[in-house]
């Protein structure tokens, strides 16, 4: 269900939509350029009046002609190659927009389980504080307990107090970005995602090469300029077409009726120096496409590094904090029960709850720290969610 709530909220995202549209106008272009290598058809008709000699006469004439370009050293087809290019382009686009969202949907996820976690660890805190408190308040006011001892307590439970309001603030931001990415005025309880399997980063390094979107695209979009290229470069060459023609007028159609076919050879001998602008035009993009190629695998590539490497670190970590956590909560049950013989104060259950409590949350970020990184990695390397299409 979550899986398939983000699939939903990534198909109505606008930029989604917005993509969408854009793959239909480019494959429009595509006929559009192909339409060059059919045979063209054009009718013409015009009819007038003239007087000569005090006499009227109403005339009329239809022109049908045909061309079809014959040869051409590959100039439409290499424009049209390039045309479709530009097309799976924009397909690698969409699907980079939406591996993007999905990842943002399933940190928004993440995050709003790690601050619901969050809040409930403070709240229980605070329950178990208040009742401390109040049995301080009792000592006070019977003049049992000493003034440092009541200052004391109050600190760390004025401290777990403050903690506790810019935990439930954390929380409201996640609940904005939830509500925002989903579309929904209801906040569901969560729990924290599970980590993601991760291979080894040599192998993440090469799957990412291979699959991201985003180096697909600059990939096709070099490709489409040469193909371009190949189609300026190649207009400097003859092209020949067949052209063919019927001239009809409105009187006497089988006598007067004319037609013409031939061969057409055309050549451009000088342009002024257009084609050469063109080409070189086409040059320095393809050069200006693989150096941002180039910078775009290197900064993903630094990407995947320092997830892989907080990955690791977060799971060392939870390792150790899962110790602490264990030694803590004996600390903490120990000082309990030496507060019924007298032989702690009030003031050290409450440090260790907050002690307690800080180690539980250090857990839940490090296990949502785990969490992104692993879907970081997966997004890096190979997609979240499948591709989108209409």
């Amino acid at each position: 269900n979550l899986r398939k709530n983000i699939i939903i909220a990534v198909k109505n995202n606008p930029l989604v939509q917005a993509s969408l549209l854009e793959i239909d106008s480019s494959k429009s272009s595509e006929k559009v350029v192909e339409a060059q290598n059919k045979p063209q058809v054009n009718f013409q008709a015009s009819a007038g009046a003239s007087r000569t000699d005090a006499e009227n006469s109403i005339g009329a004439l239809g022109t049908l002609s045909v061309s079809k370009i014959l040869y051409d050293s590959g100039v439409i087809n290499n424009n049209i190659m390039s045309q479709k290019l530009r097309t799976k382009a924009a397909i690698e686009e969409l699907n980079n927009i939406t591996q993007n969202l999905a990842l943002n949907g399933y940190l928004a996820i993440n995050e709003l389980a790690r601050t619901q976690m969050i809040e409930r660890v403070y709240d229980r805190g605070l329950e178990m504080g208040g009742s401390l408190i109040e049995q301080i308040d009792n000592l006070s006011s019977s003049g049992v307990s000493d003034k440092t001892m009541i200052l004391k307590a109050q600190k760390e439970f004025t401290e777990l107090v403050v903690l506790s309001i810019q935990a439930k603030a954390a929380k409201k931001s996640a609940e904005i970005n939830f509500k925002d990415f989903f579309q929904t005025t209801s906040i569901p309880n969560l729990e924290t995602l599970r980590p993601l399997e991760v291979g080894k980063l040599e192998k993440l390094s090469r799957k990412m090469v291979n699959y991201n979107p985003s180096i697909k695209v600059q990939n096709l979009i070099i490709e489409s300029a040469r193909s371009a290229l190949r189609a300026s470069q190649n207009q400097k060459n003859p092209n020949v077409s067949l052209r063919a023609g019927i001239n009809t007028p409105a009187e006497d159609i089988l006598d007067n009726t004319s037609a013409n076919i031939g061969f057409v050879v055309n050549y451009i001998y000088d342009d002024g120096g257009r084609l050469d602008s063109q080409i070189e035009g086409i040059n320095s993009q393809i050069k200006s496409t693989i150096k941002r190629r180039d910078d775009l695998i290197k900064g993903l590539n630094k990407q995947l590094d320092l997830s892989y490497e907080s990955y690791l670190n977060a799971t060392e970590a939870k390792i150790e904090l899962e110790k602490l956590i264990k030694l803590l909560k004996e600390t903490l049950d120990t000082s309990k029960a030496q507060l019924v013989t007298g032989r702690a104060k009030i003031q050290d259950v409450l440090k260790n709850e907050l002690d307690l409590a800080k180690k539980k949350i250090d857990l839940i970020s490090v296990n949502s720290s785990l969490v992104s990184a692993s879907y970081n990695i997966k997004y890096l390397t190979s997609g979240i969610i499948p591709k989108i299409t209409k």
